[in-house]
């Protein structure tokens, strides 16, 4: 996540980002200490991740319980993926 030459090699503009939406992640991140682009990528990995667990959960859900051996290895997915999660990736 730290990579400061990114930045310094590529600048990167999101077009059609409204003034408000940018004051108010301009905001955000001086609030939590951290750069935009910083605050960015949290947020965003941050909500990926919980697209990912949601599709996963959803998944498990949607097993049968006659499919046993699929519906242990969904939840036993979901599980590795939420300890991932907690340790930081």
């Amino acid at each position: 996540m730290d990579c400061p030459l990114i930045d310094a090699i590529e600048p990167w503009t999101i077009k059609g980002v409204t003034t408000e939406t940018r004051k108010r992640v301009i905001a955000a991140a001086r609030k939590e200490g951290l750069t935009v682009g910083q605050w960015l990528e949290r947020r965003v990995n941050g909500w990926l991740d919980h697209q990912e667990l949601h599709e996963l959960v959803q998944m498990a859900n949607d097993l049968s319980p006659r499919d046993g051996s699929l519906l242990r290895l969904a939840r036993a997915r979901v599980r590795d993926r939420l300890k991932a999660l907690k340790a930081g990736g």
